[in-house]
Parts: C-alpha cells; sequence; structure tokens
C-alpha cells in the first residue's frame, strides 16, 4: 500500500494492526496510549496524519479527539474502532475526525483515505462512499 501520507502516527493498542500497516508498505510510528499521543502532539505541525484507534491502552480514542484539535487542529484524523457504533460515530465527527473506520479495516479503503486527507483541500470529513465504498455503514 504505497500512499503520500508520509509517516502516519498509529495510536493503537493493537500492535498486529501496525504491524501489517508496515507489512503494507506504510511508514508508521506507533504510540499505544493516549498519554503517550499527547506528548507527541505537543509540537504542532509534529504530525500530519493521525490514525486514531478507540482502543487505547489507558483511554478511549473518542474522548481525546477535542483536546487532538486543541493541540493541533490540523491533524488529519482517521479514526478506528472496534465495532461500528452509529452514536460514537457521529460524536466524535463533530469533534472533527476526517474518517471513521470500523475494523476490521478494510485495506483498499485505508489506502484511499490515507490519500484523500493528505490532499491540500480535505479540511472536511470524508464520507464512506467518498473512499469507494458503496456501504454507507461507515
Amino acid at each position: 500500500m504505497k500512499t503520500t501520507a508520509g509517516t502516519v502516527l498509529v495510536a493503537s493498542r493493537d500492535a498486529e494492526f501496525v504491524s501489517e500497516m508496515r507489512l503494507r508498505g506504510v511508514d508508521v510510528d506507533h504510540v499505544p496510549s493516549g498519554q503517550g499521543l499527547l506528548d507527541r502532539l505537543q509540537v504542532p505541525g509534529s504530525v500530519s496524519v493521525l490514525l486514531l484507534d478507540n482502543d487505547l491502552l489507558d483511554v478511549q480514542g473518542a474522548s481525546l479527539v477535542g483536546r487532538i484539535r486543541e493541540l493541533d487542529p490540523n491533524v488529519k484524523i482517521i479514526f478506528t474502532v472496534g465495532e461500528f457504533d452509529p452514536e460514537l460515530e457521529m460524536e466524535v465527527r463533530r469533534e472533527g475526525i476526517h474518517f471513521f473506520l470500523p475494523k476490521p479495516v478494510e485495506w483498499s479503503i485505508l489506502e484511499k483515505v490515507l490519500s484523500r486527507v493528505t490532499e491540500k483541500d480535505t479540511d472536511r470529513f470524508l464520507l464512506w462512499s467518498e473512499a469507494g465504498n458503496e456501504n454507507t455503514n461507515g
């Protein structure tokens, strides 16, 4: 999976998922905890694309989206979650994520999303259909 996203910071306790991203050719930095993520974001602009999983070692990722936006309003956030939850999706979209991606991840969708979020004019969230999937549950 070649992307134009550069290095993607992945905040997730799921080391297998991170390894799979690396095997697919994505340049990945990894933090397994919310505190580690917040520490990394102390320098605005240091992260351009963040793949934030809801399942972190110390906190639910959804609870961090607002704080992430305060620290760096320009970071593009792709939010992953183990089970589709429409209420959670609306909550994190209101906080400013760019894409909501339920697991298991469809790699072709993730590749398209990574490509799209790095476009200069992508300051809004992407819809599931814009990522190339006809299903409307994402």
